[in-house]
């Protein structure tokens, strides 16, 4: 039976299984979920079909949703080298260099992030990052990157607020398994690095989602 928690917490929704899942966990435990997405759609990169997932489903389950556009989030960050971490793994060659993401969005996402929770008196923020999106990255880094995103709320405002991941040290597959346990419609979510209708099956998220699929299903013909 699932406990009513009756706490406000703030998933980093982007539409793809692993943040659908993470909201899905934490409304099973009864927690009050309210959702954030980024939408970038602009010349360089389009995640519009990811955010019409994360739409869906806010709406299917009637949080709280707040969709923030940083379209022109690339203005902010030219020639900016890349992060000392690797996040979201290989594109492999299916996007061209000058159409890739911007390095510094992960930093401007959970800044953004808290200051919303802040204001909403939420104290927790899930991002629903796995090892895999890691790219060969130690996970050790994610941590000591949030150690000092974490600390930013207490500095600047007196108050907790912590980036929670619960996923970090867990596969694709680990966390696709826990969302066909929770019943989780895998059809409408959406993991690809381009962002087109048709996901492109040559970048790593694509490519990660069906290994991990493919297993899922094989655990559930077993069982």
């Amino acid at each position: 039976m699932t406990t009513k928690f009756c706490k406000d917490v703030l998933v980093l929704l982007s539409g793809g299984i692993d943040s659908i899942t993470c909201a899905t966990y934490l409304l099973n435990q009864g927690f009050n979920v309210k959702a954030l997405t980024f939408l970038s759609n602009n010349k360089i990169f389009s995640n519009f079909k990811e955010v019409f997932c994360a739409k869906e489903f806010a709406r299917s389950k009637s949080l709280d949703h707040i969709i923030l556009d940083v379209s022109n989030l690339d203005v902010l960050v030219n020639d900016i080298g890349n992060m000392r971490f690797s996040i979201g793994g290989k594109l492999g060659g299916c996007i061209p260099e000058y159409q890739q993401a911007s390095p510094m969005s992960v930093e401007i996402m959970h800044m953004s992030s808290m200051m919303y929770a802040i204001s909403h008196n939420i104290s927790e923020i899930y991002w629903a990052i796995h090892k895999d999106d890691l790219g060969g990255d130690s996970p050790d880094k994610i941590i000591k990157y949030l150690g000092t995103i974490n600390s930013l709320s207490e500095i600047n405002y007196g108050v907790s607020c912590k980036v929670k991941t619960p996923f970090l040290y867990m596969s694709k597959s680990q966390v696709i398994d826990i969302g066909v346990d929770l019943g989780v419609e895998m059809n409408k979510t959406y993991s690809c690095s381009v962002g087109d209708d048709d996901p492109c099956g040559k970048c790593d998220q694509c490519k990660l989602r069906e290994i991990a699929l493919f297993k899922a299903v094989k655990r559930k013909i077993a069982i």
